[in-house]
């Protein structure tokens, strides 16, 4: 329940990590996490990477 819980909190923000902007502090605070250090944690649990090296793994999956 708690994975599935984070998936729906990550989720606005996965979406928002596969474009170039805005920083991922201001994603957090976007989509309602206390601070960059909450999201990272949050995004890692569920995806198992950290928001930035997600950015970068779906900007070269754009490509």
């Amino acid at each position: 329940m708690h994975l599935l819980l984070l998936k729906q909190r990550t989720a606005p923000a996965t979406n928002l990590l596969r474009g170039p902007a805005p920083t991922i502090g201001a994603i957090a605070a976007q989509v309602g996490f206390s601070s960059t250090c909450a999201l990272s944690v949050a995004v890692n649990n569920v995806r198992g990477t950290s928001p930035s090296k997600y950015r970068t793994a779906e900007a070269q999956i754009g490509d």
